[in-house]
């Protein structure tokens, strides 16, 4: 109960920087609305190739561009981090009896809050269908965190949703979160340690 009091005291902390500069929530939506636009129009056409799997490019692309803003925003989260650590703040945090889990999964939540937001007004996907890239490259997508959750995203989009893809693909991601945030956690042990 403790890790979940302090991840959700850590979570308001970064919201509430976001509600002083919102205008980070819009200045990141510039970059998915121009990929959605340029290549929505570039590739509208794309849907006739033979086996391609969608009846509109945009529907296809949407997932792929909601995974890379999100991508993108755990980026400047991780920039948020270093200044943290640069301005101190981080090992305020490390002396006070806060959970280390919260201080990163504090951030993961505000990022999550961002990129609904940014879903709810627009979505984005990734560029092309597995089917028409060489074998080496799906090869390469099947072990990609990113295609995963564009997967996921497409198929629980679709007009039939195949549920055991998108819960298999979520469980892969959720995976992935808890060895990440087991390294971040071990990372701030070290990084406490040297201070």
């Amino acid at each position: 109960m403790t890790l979940i009091r302090h991840t959700l005291y850590m979570t308001l902390r970064h919201l509430r920087e976001l509600w002083r500069q919102p205008w980070f929530v819009a200045v990141t939506l510039v970059q998915p609305v121009i990929w959605l636009l340029l290549f929505g129009a570039l590739f509208k056409r794309v849907i006739e190739i033979p086996g391609f799997h969608a009846h509109s490019y945009i529907a296809f692309l949407a997932p792929g561009v909601v995974v890379m803003t999100a991508m993108f925003n755990s980026a400047w989260s991780g920039m948020a981090l270093i200044d943290d650590l640069n301005r101190g703040v981080t090992a305020r945090f490390l002396v006070s009896p806060v959970r280390r889990e919260a201080l990163i999964a504090g951030r993961i939540l505000k990022e999550a809050v961002v990129v609904v937001i940014q879903s709810l007004i627009f979505l984005s996907t990734t560029f092309l269908a597995a089917n028409l890239i060489p074998k080496w490259m799906r090869s390469v997508s099947d072990v990609n965190p990113v295609n995963w959750a564009v997967e996921a995203g497409r198929s629980a989009t679709s007009a039939n949703p195949d549920w055991g893809l998108v819960a298999a693909r979520v469980g892969f991601l959720s995976a992935l979160l808890v060895v990440c945030l087991a390294f971040a956690t071990n990372a701030f042990r070290s990084y406490q340690r040297t201070v």
